[in-house]
């Protein structure tokens, strides 16, 4: 059984050289057909991958630990670790830094928003130096990896999470919108046909 999660593919023309997504596909459908049975995150993928000749799909059903992620981590001292220890509201996003997220965009929204609202970044990755520059001078928080009680208590002291930035050309786990949905949380995504199945699911 393989389980596929990191859909490289996507990637690649984001890091290197764009020729290498179809030698990857090769790679991908020489081991699917090897397995029995291989595990995605959501009916997309499974139908990207199924277009590109892969067998025995099926799709990982989705759950949330509400002992874990439940409203009672919301507490004043993470709101203001998550505003750099300035004053106002907060919006944010959760998950890996990386550049097929287009988080630069959040810069033109926190420029929308009132003033003193405050973006906090939470999760780390290879693009985060070039966002650390990019956000300079603005009211934003790299808070980095987090995890345990710090990781359920983030993002339910936002006032808004942004699930992925409309043109991303990966989407976030799909597992984080349910975990979002099921606590009540306002969520902010791109029109998609996988947000809008979960959102029904949850």
């Amino acid at each position: 059984m393989i389980s596929y999660h990191t859909h490289i593919p996507h990637y690649i023309p984001r890091y290197t050289w764009s020729g290498l997504v179809k030698p990857m596909w090769d790679f991908i459908r020489f081991w699917t057909n090897k397995a029995d049975a291989t595990m995605v995150t959501s009916s997309i993928l499974q139908d990207e991958l199924d277009d590109q000749g892969c067998p025995r799909l099926m799709v990982w059903q989705k759950g949330v630990d509400t002992v874990q992620f439940n409203k009672k981590y919301r507490s004043d001292a993470m709101h203001e670790r998550l505003c750099g220890g300035r004053d106002g509201k907060v919006i944010g996003c959760v998950g890996r830094l990386g550049a097929e997220k287009n988080l630069a965009d959040l810069k033109d929204i926190l420029e929308m928003c009132p003033p003193g609202t405050n973006l906090a970044l939470i999760g780390d990755g290879p693009a985060r130096p070039k966002l650390e520059k990019h956000f300079e001078g603005t009211n934003t928080t790299f808070m980095g990896m987090m995890t345990g009680d710090d990781l359920a208590a983030a993002p339910v002291n936002l006032r808004l999470v942004t699930l992925d930035i409309p043109r991303a050309t990966v989407q976030l786990p799909a597992k984080s919108l349910v975990f979002l949905v099921h606590r009540a949380e306002p969520a902010l995504g791109a029109r998609r046909r996988g947000r809008r199945r979960l959102c029904l699911f949850a």
